[in-house]
């Protein structure tokens, strides 16, 4: 059996220490990035548009009949239901951004790696639920989703779901923001992998973030600040980091938990 130990936020950040087994969470403080408001023309919107599932490369599976490409935005919304559909690769792919509005995708990598490049909070690599009333989920496995700048439930009234599953790395070179001004959860299993430069879990007041790191080879690793239940320099939403079944959480820089934020180790006796 499990024991659950909880530690709430006060009404300023700590620093802590984070241990659980003989996996140790670092905290040293690093300052947050400036966001940048440069934009990029992007040349089209592609959207996905087979319920059934199918392959990345193929035209037909998209419209307009193309596949997207740098400049392009990938774009899935096609409500497909509890059950979703699988998207397959054959090879590597690069689109600027990816769009996730209401629609249940799996990506099955199939050992290959998709880049968006979408550099910051204007242009953002990924956003799964954008605007309100969006519902969606994302599931990666067997391969490499390499971005830049994420958000998982970015308006108020939408709601996000990325899980990083067995055999799959999600690489962000900037922020992973869970939970913007809507609802993110964010799942780490079956010895998935997730990391980051900065990391806040419900970032906006109003919003709400959840992040799980669960099992054995699941790790999420955040190299500069880890803030849950506001940024780096602010209190926010309700954020909450679950870390169980010996999962590890590596934060390089600062934990900040906020008095709206909750962390829970789940350690076994």
């Amino acid at each position: 059996p499990q024991r659950p130990f909880r530690a709430v936020g006060h009404d300023r950040p700590h620093s802590r220490w984070l241990s659980y087994g003989c996996h140790t969470a670092l905290a040293i403080t690093v300052c947050c990035c400036a966001l940048s408001t440069c934009g990029q023309v992007h040349a089209a919107t592609v959207s996905w548009d087979d319920i059934t599932g199918g392959l990345f490369s193929d035209t037909t599976n998209w419209n307009p009949m193309q596949v997207p490409l740098t400049g392009d935005d990938a774009s899935f919304d096609l409500n497909a239901g509890p059950t979703g559909y699988t998207v397959s690769f054959d090879g590597d792919a690069v689109s600027t951004r990816l769009i996730l509005n209401t629609d249940v995708v799996t990506f099955d990598m199939g050992g290959f790696t998709y880049t968006l490049d979408g550099v910051d909070a204007v242009n953002r690599s990924v956003t799964i639920g954008d605007v309100a009333t969006d519902v969606a989920e994302l599931n990666i496995t067997n391969g490499i989703l390499d971005s830049q700048y994420v958000v998982i439930g970015n308006a108020l009234g939408a709601t996000g779901t990325a899980t990083v599953d067995v055999g799959a790395t999600w690489m962000n070179s900037l922020d992973l923001i869970v939970g913007n001004a809507g609802d993110g959860t964010l799942n780490i299993q079956n010895g998935g992998a997730a990391s980051n430069t900065t990391g806040t879990i419900a970032l906006n007041s109003g919003s709400t973030g959840s992040a799980t790191v669960d099992g054995l080879g699941s790790t999420w690793n955040s190299s500069g600040n880890l803030s849950v239940g506001g940024s780096s320099a602010s209190a926010g939403g309700t954020g909450t980091l679950n870390v169980q079944n010996s999962g590890l959480v590596q934060v390089g820089g600062t934990l900040k938990l906020w008095n709206t934020g909750t962390v829970n180790l789940f350690v076994f006796k």
